[in-house]
């Protein structure tokens, strides 16, 4: 759902006219509270703990212990990527932000107005976005000897 958003949001906060790049401050107020709405449900702590699974529970089998550590690898790296993830979304609402922040300033000189959106539109393509690639890769190579156990690696003593 989140990436239609971006591409939506996009859409709708830049568009072409016979006037130039207009920027609607409608599309950047959404996108605030779209990432608001969804942050909470991007815990990677809350996924490091529900999404656990004893070694024991892939059975017996000749190939249990392989699968086992496949999984403690994969739930590892998805853990980490999910770090990025957040990382990104607070620094693309930071952007929002910045973009609407620069339109309440906006007085009636048509000069100060083009400067505050070509600023806007600078806030937002400046965005740095590339921390979910830099923690997923990061943390494929930082778990690759992860290993299947029977407890949370995670869990919080106490």
């Amino acid at each position: 759902m989140l990436p239609q958003f971006i591409t939506d949001f996009t859409a709708a906060a830049v568009k072409a006219s016979p006037k130039g790049i207009a920027v609607v401050e409608q599309a950047i107020q959404e996108a605030i509270d779209e990432i608001n709405r969804m942050m909470p449900m991007i815990d990677p702590e809350e996924f490091s703990a529900d999404a656990f699974i004893p070694k024991s529970a892939f059975g017996a089998a000749e190939r249990s212990p392989l699968v086992a550590l496949h999984h403690a690898k994969a739930h590892a790296v998805m853990r980490d990527t999910l770090v990025g993830v957040v990382t990104d979304l607070e620094n693309f609402k930071a952007a929002c932000v910045a973009a609407r922040d620069g339109f309440v300033e906006v007085d009636t000189d048509a000069r100060t107005e083009l400067n505050a959106r070509v600023n806007a539109i600078t806030a937002l393509g400046n965005a740095d976005t590339g921390n979910a690639d830099d923690a997923y890769h990061q943390a494929v190579y930082d778990n690759a000897n992860a290993q299947a156990s029977e407890t949370n690696p995670d869990e919080q003593e106490g």
